[in-house]
């Protein structure tokens, strides 16, 4: 019996040693989310690897900014991510997502900026004019009525020029991304909303009719002539092919693809107007890291490291190379204090 017991009891101790061990076996970083970011990722990783800072490469998993939230605040333990990665600031429902399940200190790290664009093959200068007012006129689902404003009725135009006579006498054909996509939130609240603003009769429903508001400014009509991809490769080549075809992209995906990116509001979307924010759809590009990983799993603080360095990151960094905006000095200090002091959100 006494053998027995301590056979028993010598199983069990192996079984939790085994458990512990589960718990601290894994020797790669994981990271998911922006496919936006995923390139610039793996870029460092490649070269942390070849210099062999990194035993081994780290598992990177493009699947959306949104995507990768949910796995990222699933938990705390190692079978979950140790970075996502993301094109706009986390969520307070995602905060609260992570906080539930035991994530409880996170550090946000801004690397740069992107933006979104809307470009086409050829030259711009036919819409040197256009306005985010003008897209959602081309892309909303229902607009006022030209000929009584106080009327909702389903989008009627088909060419450019009804819309805006300063823009051409060509048929509207605009590619978008579906949701699988972060940056589809950014293009309602930052396009659709703001140019539905633009409209006198839409922004008084704002104060009077906000569920209307809501329902107008965010709806994408379906006639084909607003038209959403779930590929992007696929949708620049449609426009490379057809130069009467404008898509909205974020602008890392167009490297080295030759279409022309074009001005919105006045303003186009160069390095110097994306940096210091004057382009109106600038966006972050974003690393969120558990603490907790960050001390735990190996060649993390170097990872981290080295994509908020200098050479990564300045005006002369080689991300750069891969789509990246590089933030102003001070905003760069800011990011590697961060990351070398592991500093916390506060946690909602």
């Amino acid at each position: 019996m006494i053998r027995t017991r301590f056979a028993m009891t010598i199983m069990a101790t192996l079984v939790m040693v085994g458990a512990v061990h589960a718990q601290t076996a894994r020797d790669y970083i994981t990271i998911v989310g922006s496919y936006v970011i995923t390139p610039l990722a793996t870029e460092v990783a490649d070269r942390l690897k070849k210099a062999a800072v990194l035993k081994k490469s780290p598992e990177i998993q493009g699947i959306g900014t949104d995507a990768g939230f949910k796995q990222f605040c699933a938990g705390s333990g190692i079978d979950t991510p140790d970075i996502v990665l993301g094109t706009r600031p986390v969520k307070s429902s995602e905060m609260e997502m992570c906080k539930k399940n035991g994530v409880k200190e996170m550090v946000e790290l801004k690397i740069g900026y992107t933006a979104i664009v809307v470009a086409r093959q050829g030259e711009g200068r036919e819409f040197k004019d256009l306005t985010r007012k003008d897209l959602f006129l081309a892309m909303a689902k229902d607009i006022p009525d030209p000929e009584e404003s106080a009327k909702i009725i389903p989008n009627p135009y088909k060419k450019w020029n009804e819309i805006n006579g300063k823009l051409p006498d060509s048929k509207i054909q605009l590619w978008g991304p579906n949701a699988s996509y972060a940056i589809q939130g950014s293009i309602i609240s930052e396009i659709m909303v703001e140019g539905c603003k633009q409209i006198p009769a839409l922004k008084a429903l704002e104060a009077t009719d906000p569920k209307t508001f809501e329902t107008v400014c965010r709806s994408f009509r379906k006639d084909n002539v607003y038209n959403e991809y779930k590929e992007h490769t696929a949708a620049i080549q449609d426009l490379k092919n057809n130069s009467n075809i404008l898509g909205i992209f974020s602008d890392t995906f167009l490297r080295d693809t030759g279409l022309t990116n074009l001005p919105i509001d006045g303003i186009e979307p160069l390095p110097g107007s994306i940096s210091h924010n004057l382009y109106p759809l600038t966006r972050p590009l974003l690393l969120y890291v558990k603490k907790s990983h960050a001390t735990s799993i190996p060649g993390l603080k170097d990872y981290l490291t080295e994509i908020t360095s200098e050479a990564a990151i300045s005006t002369r960094g080689y991300l750069l190379d891969w789509g990246l905006v590089p933030m102003p000095l001070l905003e760069r200090q800011q990011t590697q204090s961060n990351a070398s002091e592991l500093k916390t959100l506060p946690l909602q």
